[in-house]
């Protein structure tokens, strides 16, 4: 995710989310999701 990687966690989880919402069958994304909020994944930070 390059929202992640440009460190912008706010982005990624409202692309996330969006993209979610649009195809529910995806059920990573909400593990993704769920994963990010948790503090899960690492992502840069400047």
């Amino acid at each position: 995710m390059l929202y992640l990687v440009k460190g912008d966690k706010d982005k990624a989880l409202d692309y996330l989310r969006t993209y979610h919402s649009k195809t529910p069958e995806d059920a990573q994304t909400a593990d993704v999701i769920d994963d990010i909020e948790k503090g899960k994944v690492n992502y840069k930070q400047d």
